[in-house]
């Protein structure tokens, strides 16, 4: 048997159960990590069921800057709409991701990542 995995692609062989879902919610309007870095993460995606938008970033720039866009500052972060809006990464998304809200304190997101 004969495993090919290509440069920079995901670590996982064998059986896998295919994705991995984080509830989070307590997204405040104070930037904070929501999901820890991954190595074998080839794909995430995060889903805004809440009533507030919110803004996803790694928490760390191509130079080695730390991320963390604010709705002031946005430079950085992706924006995830409230009632439904998603964001997916595919690719190169094995850093741990951070989160900050619009508004409120108990704000929910949803993420689904996958190694596969």
């Amino acid at each position: 048997m004969s495993i090919i995995s290509g440069v920079g692609s995901s670590g996982s062989v064998g059986p896998t159960n295919g994705g991995k879902t984080t509830a989070v919610n307590n997204v405040s309007t104070v930037n904070a990590q929501v999901i820890g870095p991954n190595v074998n993460r080839v794909r995430i995606t995060f889903h805004n069921p809440g009533l507030v938008d919110i803004i996803v970033a790694m928490v760390t720039a191509a130079n080695g800057t730390p991320l963390a866009p604010t709705f002031a500052a946005r430079g950085g972060g992706y924006l995830v709409f409230a009632n439904g809006g998603e964001k997916s990464f595919v690719g190169e998304c094995q850093l741990a991701f951070n989160a900050v809200a619009a508004s409120g304190t108990t704000n929910p997101l949803t993420i689904t990542e996958t190694n596969i």
